[in-house]
């Protein structure tokens, strides 16, 4: 008996892998395939978001490590001051800070929505603030609403910083916000230092140029004065953050003394929520700016 062998088609052979006809759109079993690569590669982008997910809420669970030896305060000589800047826009920022046990001092614009809540808030949980006053920049061609800057005559200046210590009366001083070109011209920052001094207040200089001109003009006046050393928060990043305060710690460590700004920012009060937790083991005393002009200018040691 003979047997004839019938050849066995190659797309019959390697099926259910693939379609068994050319119309892969007509083909129940290539689009059942399909619906299962699609629902494989679904469910594999949501594995990668879910954990990518929980790396995120791992970082911001997890503590700030500086490493410091814990000292008492008593035994700690250098002195850090941390300003907040840009106070008057977000409440829900301001309640969390005001609830914080590190020693911090307030920016608040005179002029914003909730500039007065803000006052009130600091007032409420004894924290001081100064008056963080808007300035030109030199990337601005007119110095802007309520700001001052070039082209203003030196009695329109102090009208404007004693109009913004009216809607303040309990501010401990000033700094500038922005205020690039403002405050490397001297024609435009002395009347501002003018009106700082007859009130006996505190001019804090942002140094948000280089060719600053401000924190030298205050000290020839003779009036308590500080420089900050550096923005934390430049980058709304926590460890960012963390790296430049590690930063800010070792010059006040060098020089014994530093101010640093930072601002009302989700992320930056993260981490300074983290910092109110390790508190006792930075190595050196942090203290608000007033403190710091009590401390410093009773033994005239304010570090250029």
């Amino acid at each position: 008996m003979h047997i004839v062998s019938t050849p066995v088609d190659k797309q019959q052979e390697t099926y259910p892998f693939s379609p068994k006809s050319r119309n892969k759109e007509k083909d129940d079993q290539y689009i059942m395939r399909d619906k299962l690569m699609k629902q494989t590669i679904e469910e594999k982008i949501k594995e990668k978001e879910q954990r990518k997910q929980e790396q995120e809420t791992s970082q911001n669970e997890m503590p700030i490590s500086f490493n410091f030896a814990k000292i008492d305060d008593s035994n700690k000589n250098a002195m850090l001051a941390i300003i907040v800047d840009d106070g008057g826009y977000r409440l829900d920022l301001a309640k969390r800070v005001a609830e914080l046990d590190i020693p911090l001092t307030w920016a608040i614009m005179p002029y914003e929505r909730h500039t007065r809540e803000f006052a009130d808030i600091a007032s409420e949980h004894n924290v001081p603030y100064i008056i963080h006053f808007p300035m030109q920049a030199e990337i601005d061609k007119i110095p802007g609403v309520n700001a001052i800057g070039k082209g203003m005559s030196s009695a329109d200046i102090r009208i404007e910083i004693a109009k913004a210590f009216s809607i303040l009366p309990d501010a401990v001083g000033l700094n500038n916000h922005r205020g690039s070109l403002a405050t490397s011209d001297k024609k435009i920052i002395q009347p501002v230092i003018d009106e700082i001094k007859i009130r006996n207040k505190i001019f804090v200089d942002s140094r948000t140029s280089a060719k600053s001109v401000g924190y030298d003009i205050a000290k020839e006046a003779k009036i308590r004065t500080f420089i900050n050393r550096g923005f934390l928060d430049n980058r709304s990043d926590e460890k960012y953050i963390e790296l430049e305060f590690k930063k800010v710690v070792n010059k006040a460590l060098k020089n014994g003394n530093a101010v640093v700004i930072c601002h009302f920012r989700p992320e930056t009060i993260t981490f300074l929520e983290k910092l109110n937790e390790i508190r006792e083991t930075i190595p050196v005393k942090l203290v608000t700016i007033p403190q710091m002009a009590e401390m410093m200018y009773e033994k005239q040691t304010v570090v250029d």
